[in-house]
């Protein structure tokens, strides 16, 4: 198919209506796959909090005391960033795990805080460091846990730098709002303590242990050691006497940091109908079948006799379906009446009937419009059945005789002694033997004097032939002066082939008088069909 063509097929919304119901089971599916791996992730994402504590880096200070003059004021990125990655140093978390005793948090402790799904892989997940831990000693075992402790924290501290300032906020996440607070203080403080000491450090190698600016220092750093825990304290005691200033201490979160799950459930599901509609149109795109009749005008240049619909179970009509016609049956009614009086207005006999493709389903065509022709239409007619590979028409109508076409064609007995009366308008030539060597048949004299008598002798003359694709059957009827109707059903033959077939068909001058659309699926329901 031309891309121009694809581009002006779907014009109305009718066609785009056609394709989402058509794909109605890749949309569902979709939209059910999408959902789930949603419903999962937020069942394994257990929420967490975030709090945060605002640093100042090298604050100038305001007392006069000498050692306080000796620190440069570096205030540059590097400088900024070299603090912030001291925040998550070892002597600095360590200092906190210990303080608020992180390292005795049992193994599941996110447990409590998550889904039931969670927690049974949390479980799972745990069974291998319960099983290293039973093996250990006790002071192995706590070194194991504070060491656990200590990794896990670090992953939970974030440090962002606030730019063109020197401050940066150090965020901590926990799955408990208060202990996310706590946690952030407590390390903030930690941060402030360690630069106290490398002060300390650094005014005893130049002013010895004995200066007074070294119990002055001593005196700080024991004062922010008490107030590890976590706690909120004043505005003037959370400052300190550090070159680290805190800002702004943290607080409880009052709400997670994730959206709700009713929010994303409902983004999820209008992304996902969203998916389920763009891979509607791909797959319709890249389908290289027939979908709808305008198609088959446009792409094959024939003119399209009827379309037929569908049906589950048993497609054959019988004569109580003719009687109290349904729409399947009207369909066929309306379709026989139009070949016949395209046939009869163009003087053309017999009529061959061809699938496009393997399971197209012309044999079944081809019976339902002989019967209808004869019992509704009350015409003469006969159906021979040249589809030697796969014959039908003795099974379709339950014929008995003893000899068929095979039996014509090797001289056993006449065509005419081989037809067999269905009823008393309705006559079929069957096959009842499968052949695979059919030059016998393709150079008959004999079967193409039958088909010229019987052309007198019936009104109609509908022959069942092998589908195009596969088999070359249909070139004889080059020579028989007759026409052809070619079989489409929705979903199976493809564009490209189907036309190189009618191309090679054409140049022999075979007249085909249209096509029929079968298996036509009508996916919009009618009340919404008359609507749009």
């Amino acid at each position: 198919m031309e891309r121009a063509d694809f581009d002006n097929k779907y014009q109305t919304a009718r066609d785009y209506l056609r394709i989402i119901l058509k794909y109605k089971i890749t949309l569902f599916l979709t939209v059910l796959t999408f959902m789930g791996a949603v419903f999962i992730g937020l069942e394994l994402k257990t929420p967490v909090y975030e709090a945060k504590v605002k640093m100042l880096i090298l604050a100038a200070k305001r007392l006069e005391a000498s050692y306080y003059r000796e620190l440069v004021d570096y205030r540059n990125t590097e400088l900024a960033l070299t603090q912030s990655e001291i925040v998550t140093s070892d002597p600095v978390i360590e200092r906190v795990v210990s303080a608020l005793e992180l390292y005795k948090r049992p193994l599941s402790y996110e447990k409590k805080f998550s889904s039931a799904l969670k927690g049974f892989l949390i479980d799972v997940n745990n069974k291998s460091s319960e099983k290293k831990i039973a093996g250990l000693s006790a002071e192995e075992k706590e070194n194991f846990l504070f060491r656990r402790a200590v990794e896990g924290l670090k992953k939970k501290v974030k440090i962002e730098l606030i730019r063109d300032t020197d401050l940066f906020n150090i965020t901590v996440k926990d799955f408990d709002a208060a202990q996310a607070a706590i946690i952030a203080n407590s390390i903030s403080r930690s941060y402030c303590v360690f630069d106290l000491e490398q002060q300390l450090a650094e005014i005893s190698l130049k002013y010895g242990q004995k200066h007074p600016i070294i119990k002055q220092l001593q005196k700080n750093i024991e004062t922010m050691l008490l107030t590890l825990e976590g706690q909120k304290l004043s505005n003037i005691e959370a400052i300190g006497s550090a070159s680290i200033k805190i800002i702004e201490q943290a607080t409880p979160p009052l709400e997670g940091p994730t959206a709700s799950k009713a929010f994303i459930c409902m983004a999820s599901v209008i992304v996902s109908i969203l998916l389920g509609i763009m891979l509607s149109f791909a797959f319709e795109y890249f389908d290289e079948s027939f979908k709808s009749p305008q198609e088959i005008e446009k792409f094959l240049n024939l003119k399209v006799l009827g379309s037929i619909a569908k049906k589950k179970g048993n497609a054959r009509l019988s004569p109580a379906n003719l009687k109290d016609p349904d729409f399947y049956s009207l369909s066929y009614q309306k379709i026989s009446s139009e070949i016949y009086s395209l046939m009869k207005n163009r003087d053309l006999k017999p009529l061959l009937i061809s699938g496009a493709s393997k399971g197209e389903g012309a044999s079944t065509v081809i019976a339902n419009l002989g019967l209808c022709m004869a019992e509704r239409l009350n015409l003469k007619t006969l159906i021979v059945d040249t589809n030697f590979r796969s014959p039908s028409m003795k099974e379709t109508f339950k014929i008995e005789n003893k000899y068929g076409l095979n039996d014509a064609l090797k001289g056993k007995v006449s065509f005419e002694e081989a037809v067999c009366k269905v009823n008393p308008n309705l006559d079929v030539l069957p096959v009842f033997e499968a052949e695979s060597n059919l030059l016998i048949f393709l150079n008959h004299l004999n079967f193409s004097a039958f088909l010229k008598r019987a052309a007198e002798e019936y009104d109609m003359v509908l022959i069942d032939c092998a589908n195009m694709n596969d088999f070359n059957d249909t070139d004889w009827l080059s020579y028989s002066g007759g026409a052809m109707l070619v079989v489409i059903s929705e979903g199976i033959a493809r564009r490209q082939a189907l036309k190189r077939v009618l191309a090679g068909l054409k140049e022999k001058k075979i007249n085909f008088i249209g096509a029929l659309f079968n298996k036509r699926t009508f996916v919009i329901p009618n009340f919404i069909y008359k609507r749009i």
